[in-house]
Parts: structure tokens; C-alpha cells; sequence
């Protein structure tokens, strides 16, 4: 659960999808480890209570990011080998309420999500209030 300030929205901009998906990734988008933010959609979802289901991708670096020749960016371990970034797909439902948003999130590396993705979409869409 998330209120409007810490998201550094204001209550009437929790129903913006695009400030609201933004100010959610915001984390992902601007950690020091990332490598590489990809949208791949903002969906609004059905049903009484407004809110959004988010996808996207998040490649991070387990070490330190270092420029290349050719402007090529390399994930740099401690004894100066080159390491594998992390590739990990996220899909996350919101829902507003009440000036808070709440949020179900799930999310597997790249390589699983042929498999786990079904699995992923069917946990984020089940989120619901219950009346």
C-alpha cells in the first residue's frame, strides 16, 4: 500500500495512468544497478475499482556499470571481469482507493518467462478487493 505523497503524486493524480505508472517504476527505472528500463505497456484494468496493470523489464548489473570503447556500457565484476546483467520481467496490478494504491507484483528472469509468464498474468490479475 502506497499513499499518494509517497508515490509524490496527489490524490487526483493516482488516476493519471501515465503519472501513476511512472511514479510506480520510478525505483526500478533510477537504481544505480540498472542497466536498461523497457515499457512494454500500461493497461487499464476492468472492473469497479480503477487501476492499472504495468509490464516491463529491468536489466541490472550485479557489479559496477563501466563505459566502453564505442560508448558500450559493461557490468564489471571486482576482478575486472565481465559479468552477465540480470534480466528480470515484472508485471504488477494497481489498484486506487481511497487516496492509496495497492499493488500486487510478480515477476521471473527474462529466460522463464515463456514458462512462468501465464502464472504471472493469472496472480496479477486475481488481485481484487473483496467487498
Amino acid at each position: 500500500r502506497y499513499s499518494a505523497a509517497e508515490l509524490g503524486l496527489t490524490a487526483d493524480q493516482l488516476l493519471d495512468k501515465e503519472l501513476l505508472s511512472k511514479a510506480f517504476t520510478l525505483e526500478p527505472r533510477e537504481m544505480q544497478s540498472t542497466m536498461s528500463f523497457v515499457d512494454l505497456g500500461i493497461m487499464e484494468r476492468p472492473g469497479a475499482v480503477p487501476g492499472l496493470n504495468l509490464e516491463y523489464t529491468v536489466q541490472t548489473c550485479r557489479g559496477q556499470m563501466e563505459e566502453q570503447s564505442e560508448g558500450r556500457i559493461a557490468c564489471m565484476g571486482p576482478k575486472g571481469d565481465e559479468l552477465l546483467p540480470i534480466n528480470r520481467h515484472y508485471f504488477t496490478a494497481l489498484l486506487v482507493k481511497d487516496g492509496f494504491v495497492y499493488a500486487a507484483s510478480s515477476s521471473a528472469v527474462q529466460d522463464r518467462w515463456e514458462v512462468m509468464g501465464p502464472n504471472m498474468y493469472a496472480l496479477a490479475n486475481s488481485f481484487e478487493f473483496v467487498a
